[in-house]
């Protein structure tokens, strides 16, 4: 806090929920991320969304992903993802 005022950080990609503390979307298309997406992901409990089409994202989804029960929208086209979708994801 600052002066009873909230400190706001802007991150490119990242949108914070309404609380203003937890992450609801990130928007990492078309960015030419490369690597496996990480486990921790799963840990974003309040994410709703999650846009990651058009990079070079390889191996396959985490099982930590089927801990997201607030997740709706997934776009992972166009990267070199494999396997299946884990089945803990609803």
């Amino acid at each position: 806090m600052l002066d009873g005022q909230a400190l706001v950080i802007t991150v490119h990609g990242v949108n914070c929920c309404s609380d203003g503390e937890s992450v609801c979307e990130l928007l990492l298309a078309n960015n030419q991320l490369s690597g496996s997406i990480p486990s921790s992901f799963g840990s974003l409990s309040d994410l709703t969304g999650l846009y990651v089409s058009g990079n070079q994202l390889s191996g396959s989804l985490p099982s930590s992903f089927g801990s997201l029960s607030s997740l709706k929208y997934v776009e992972l086209d166009n990267n070199r993802l494999s396997g299946s979708i884990p089945s803990s994801i609803g």
